[in-house]
């Protein structure tokens, strides 16, 4: 049991190529000590799905990097009942 709580992820970067692909790389830290590492398509919707088990208040932060090195990171409250 626990709730789902999903993450919509939108970047912009014309830079970003890997082996010919529009790819970046996603760290995801959900907050409640689960860490994901994740490849996002910039030419196609990312979804990312976690489940936290226990109410509370949790910071979940996504840092991108992009082929150049360069990252940026963006963080979201959720709250959990």
């Amino acid at each position: 049991m626990g709730q789902e709580f999903r993450l919509d992820v939108q970047m912009n970067d014309p830079e970003a190529t890997y082996n010919n692909l529009r790819l970046n790389l996603l760290v995801i830290n959900w907050g409640d000590g689960e860490r994901n590492r994740a490849a996002y398509h910039l030419d196609y919707p990312n979804q990312y799905l976690h489940t936290y088990t226990q109410p509370g208040t949790y910071l979940v932060s996504v840092k991108a990097f992009n082929s150049a090195g360069l990252s940026d990171i963006a963080q979201i409250q959720v709250q959990v009942d």
